[in-house]
């Protein structure tokens, strides 16, 4: 893949991204990572820098059964009432994604304040809306959270506007066309990040407590 950019062979180039990311799907990897411009497959005003990644969807049962319908619908061109609740087990096993959204064109664009209670005049369902993930930005749109599958990498050199982006990325960004904008993370999200992956194994810790009897984790010696 080097030898290929080196020669600005995209199409090449491309081919061989294509088969690593089979090979991470194959491997349970995520596709992406936190910096890259990723694109909604069947909603196309929703694109935007991933922030945060989990290996599997980290939400609770009530969201992924509402989610899951909503998503595989609009995949399938169906109401959501039609998709069927067998299918949510499997949805929620692949990578999932926080992604701060582009609001290029929308009624925040410059960092207007929105407020909690303007997220679904959003163009995108509330219901993809993150706001546990929302790192300080409650006056702002939040992140949404996104599933593997509907997502796509945004090849094409367009900025995003939202008013976190330079708190949580720095200006500058790489751009190839084979994996379009790639953005750094500021120490600011770094640490973000750090923090977020303490709460979440902490929550595996005591859910795995819980499933065998202890309280809290506390082993007591007698």
């Amino acid at each position: 893949m080097e030898e290929a950019l080196a020669d600005a062979n995209f199409v090449l180039a491309t081919v061989f991204q294509r088969d690593l990311d089979a090979v991470k799907a194959n491997l349970g990897l995520p596709k992406f990572g936190a910096g890259q411009m990723v694109r909604h497959l069947h909603r196309p005003s929703l694109r935007g820098i991933v922030i945060d990644v989990d290996l599997l969807c980290v939400k609770p049962d009530a969201w992924a059964v509402e989610v899951s319908c909503i998503e595989r619908a609009v995949a399938a061109g169906v109401p959501a009432e039609e998709c069927l609740v067998e299918g949510v087990t499997g949805w929620r096993k692949q990578p999932f994604y926080a992604v701060l959204p582009d609001l290029s064109g929308s009624a925040w664009e410059g960092g207007e304040d929105m407020g909690v209670g303007k997220a679904d005049q959003l163009p995108w369902p509330n219901e993809l809306s993150a706001w546990e993930v929302n790192y300080r930005m409650t006056k702002f749109p939040p992140p949404v959270y996104l599933a593997e599958d509907s997502l796509g990498l945004d090849a094409d050199d367009h900025g995003l506007s939202h008013p976190e982006l330079t708190r949580l990325f720095e200006q500058d960004h790489d751009f190839s066309e084979h994996r379009g904008r790639l953005y750094q993370p500021t120490p600011r999200l770094r640490l973000w990040q750090q923090q977020q992956a303490k709460d979440k194994q902490e929550a595996q810790r005591q859910k795995r407590y819980q499933r065998i009897g202890l309280n809290d984790g506390t082993f007591f010696l007698s």
